[in-house]
């Protein structure tokens, strides 16, 4: 256990020292730690989830910085990997539906957009919200409701 965590967080400081510097070696090794740990934890082991949230999150944030589908469409399958097997309760259950979210909206803009992406998107953040208690910060503050051709033209309806 202690070489998890010991992994862990050296996957944080390198993701950090990514941040600060903007150094591609630096996410590329962390993604590589990433990926082993998801490899090397058993399917059984609640932890596998972080991993693999943080793991679909590396990636997000490889494609938003270089680009390539291919890099886009394996968080997708990281992160949905991670939502499958992450019980209702798993605290990393938001972050897991958040992300995969972006992943979406992601490739809604790119080549490889399918119609599906940006109802799939919705339907995640929607979870997320549902999920969070009334009155909760993380909610948001309180919005009117957009008028009822405003929120039918934004869907391209007549």
């Amino acid at each position: 256990m202690a070489s998890a965590n010991v992994r862990a967080s050296l996957v944080l400081t390198l993701a950090e020292l990514y941040d600060l510097t903007d150094d591609s070696h630096m996410l590329q090794e962390s993604l590589e730690l990433q990926q082993c740990a998801v490899r090397d934890t058993p399917h059984t082991e609640r932890v596998r989830v972080r991993y693999l949230c943080s793991l679909g999150t590396g990636l997000v944030q490889k494609y938003e910085r270089y680009g390539g589908v291919a890099t886009l469409d394996e968080a997708i399958g990281v992160l949905r990997e991670g939502l499958a097997v992450a019980d209702l309760r798993h605290p990393a259950r938001p972050a897991l539906a958040d992300t995969l979210a972006t992943a979406l909206e992601l490739r809604s803009r790119s080549s490889a957009a399918t119609p599906a992406d940006l109802d799939g998107a919705v339907e995640l953040r929607q979870s997320v919200l549902d999920g969070l208690p009334e009155g909760s910060p993380k909610r948001g503050g309180r919005c009117r409701e957009p008028e009822p051709a405003v929120a039918a033209g934004a869907r391209g309806l007549p």
